[in-house]
This record gives C-alpha cells, structure tokens and sequence, in this order.
C-alpha cells in the first residue's frame, strides 16, 4: 500500500473532521500535533483610518431658490487627494476603486417670518441617481435648528459621482422657507458649525 502522502487525487480525503466542520471554518494546528476547526481570526490592529477629504461649507446658508426647486449642497471650496476629489460645487468623484467611509453633518433649520410649516427633504445621488432613502423635516418655528449626521461605509468603482441635494417641499402645504444654516458663537476661540460638512474615509 502507499504511503499516505503519496495519495493523489481523487484518492486523498479531507482533512480529519472536515465532514461535521461548520461552515466557513478553517483548521489550526496547535503545534503539538493536533488541531481544531474554527472560525477565521480578524485581526485590525494593523489597520489605519486614512482620511481623504474634509470639507465644509463656509457660506452663512444654503437655502433653495423656491418650493420644489432642489439644491446641490456644497461642502467648501473643495479638496483633492489620489483617491477622492470633492469639487467646490459639493460633488464628489471617486478616483480609486474601494471601500470608503463617507461621513455628513448637516444643519437644518429656517429663520424670517414666514407663516406656516417647512418640508424639508435631503438626499444623496450616486451617478445622478438617488441612493437610498430620502430624510425629511416639518419645521413650524421661524427660528428653528435641528443637526443631522449621517455615516455609511460603500464600495464604489473608480469614476462615480456623488453628490447630495435640499429641497423645500410644497407637499402639504409646505411653505417657501428653510434650508441649511452656519452658526456662530460669540465665546472667544470657538469656531463656526457649519451648514454642511463631509468626511470621506477608507482602511488602509
């Protein structure tokens, strides 16, 4: 009979255990001469957040020009690294395939007097195209502020196209007011809450 490390296909078998072994398991020696099957160890220690782009919006408001009229937000004067590009109108070019971390502030309210309750609606574009769900606000105060922040992880192909947008909705008799809006405090030394902000990450 031949050695059992001369067996070759399709004559050799699984390793011992193999046929109860969960699935996606892997078998570890433990250096004496045995082993068991377990799940495969994830370890991030050696991984690093690298950040690409941080923007924000300098203007005092980002208000839509009317009912149903959408806005594209801006995020400052715009940003470039080799990964990502963020140009001074809000969009976002992706110029390196990958997982990246894209982080948003925004800062929703509205002032004047108009009468009556804002709708107010965000949402994000992928290539021109909504992605996911849109985010809404009723607002009936004249002098209201409400942060949002937002974060998700995506895998995007070089060459997309991000971009993201504000609306005062006429739906149930939204009226023409609200938008986006920078604050600033008097105290010495604190800087300004922007009206829109974004962070865009990935793992290196």
């Amino acid at each position: 009979m031949a050695e059992h490390k001369n067996i070759t296909d399709p004559n050799n078998h699984e390793p011992k255990g193999a046929s109860v072994a969960t699935i996606g398991t892997v078998y570890t020696s433990d250096g004496a001469g045995s082993g068991a099957w377990s799940a495969i160890p994830l370890d991030l220690s050696g991984m690093v957040v690298e950040r690409l782009v941080d923007g924000f919006s300098t203007a005092t408001s980002q208000e839509p020009t009317g009912l149903d009229a959408a806005l594209q937000i801006e995020f400052g004067a715009g940003e470039t690294s080799t990964p990502v590009t963020l140009d001074a109108a809000g969009k976002v070019t992706i110029n390196v395939t990958g997982t990246y971390r894209v982080k948003l502030g925004f800062a929703v309210g509205r002032s004047g007097s108009n009468a009556g309750v804002a709708s107010l609606y965000i949402r994000s574009l992928i290539d021109g195209v909504q992605a996911g769900q849109s985010v809404h606000w009723t607002i009936s105060s004249d002098e209201s502020y409400i942060p949002f922040t937002d974060e998700a992880w995506l895998t995007l192909t070089a060459g997309t196209e991000i971009t993201y947008e504000i609306i005062k909705d006429s739906g149930n008799s939204g009226v023409d007011a609200g938008g986006l809006f920078q604050s600033d405090p008097v105290t010495a030394g604190w800087a300004s809450n922007p009206s829109a902000s974004i962070r865009v990450e990935r793992f290196v």
